[in-house]
C-alpha cells in the first residue's frame, strides 16, 4: 500500500496542500508538514492528557484535530491510541463542544468490527479529547489517490471494502435505546477519508462528528 502519509490523515482540512496529496514516493516537505499541524493546535507533542501522553499530530479537519497518543498503565503498561481535540478557537462555542459531546455519546455506543471504537472522553485544562482505537492503515481517499495511478482499485478489493463500510454503517443505523428504540443514527459524512483501510484489509468508519440522531 502507499507509504510515507499519516495513518488518521483526511482529505478534508489537512492543512497541507492537496498539490502533495499525490507525492506518495517523494518526502513532500515531511517536517515542514509536522510543524504546521503542531503550530495549529494549542497541545504539543509529550503534552500530558489524563493518562495519555501525546507524540505527534497525524490530521486536522474544521472542528478539532487527531494525535497518535500513548496510554500509559501500571508495571509499564502501554498502548497506541488516537486522541481527537477540538480546536482553540472553538473551546468557548457551545454548539461546536454539544457536536463534540454527542460525537462521543452516540459512536461509543456502536460497537461493530468496521466502526472505529471510542474508548473515552475527558477534559484537561479547558482542553476536551475524545480517545479512540489507533488504526494501523491509511484514509481511503490515500489509497484512492494512489491506485488511480496504477490502473485504480481492482474489483474484488473494491467490493470488500464497500462491503465492510456498509457493515459498519448498518450497525450505526440499527443502535438501540435501551427500550428498543431505533436512535435513528445517520452518519452524514460517508466519504473516503472518513473510511480507514488497515494493512490487514479491514475497514473501519470513522468520524461521526457531523452524525445525526433522528
Amino acid at each position: 500500500g502507499p507509504k510515507g502519509r499519516p495513518v488518521l490523515e483526511r482529505a478534508l482540512g489537512v492543512c497541507w496542500s492537496p498539490s502533495n496529496a499525490d507525492g506518495l514516493d517523494r518526502k513532500a516537505h515531511a517536517g515542514d508538514k509536522l510543524r504546521c499541524l503542531i503550530m495549529l493546535d494549542d497541545v504539543s507533542p509529550g503534552q500530558v492528557l489524563g493518562r495519555y501522553e501525546l507524540l505527534m499530530p497525524v490530521a486536522r479537519g474544521g472542528m478539532a484535530s487527531v494525535w497518535a497518543a500513548r496510554l500509559k498503565g501500571t508495571r509499564g503498561f502501554q498502548k497506541l491510541v488516537a486522541i481527537k481535540t477540538m480546536l482553540p478557537g472553538l473551546v468557548d462555542d457551545p454548539s461546536f463542544e454539544r457536536m463534540f459531546l454527542d460525537e462521543a455519546s452516540l459512536a461509543s455506543q456502536v460497537r461493530h468490527p468496521h466502526v472505529i471504537e471510542i474508548m473515552d472522553l475527558g477534559e484537561q485544562d479547558r482542553i476536551l479529547y475524545l480517545v479512540m482505537e489507533w488504526v494501523s492503515g491509511e484514509a481511503l481517499s490515500i489509497i484512492m489517490k494512489y491506485a488511480a495511478t496504477r490502473g485504480g482499485i481492482p474489483l474484488p478489493i473494491a467490493v470488500h471494502i464497500a462491503t465492510q463500510t456498509c457493515r459498519g454503517l448498518h450497525a450505526a443505523h440499527e443502535l438501540r435505546e435501551p427500550d428498543g428504540v431505533l436512535v435513528g443514527l445517520v452518519h452524514r459524512d460517508v466519504s473516503p477519508q472518513n473510511v480507514l483501510v488497515t494493512y490487514d484489509g479491514v475497514v473501519k468508519v470513522v468520524d461521526f462528528g457531523v452524525a445525526k440522531a433522528t
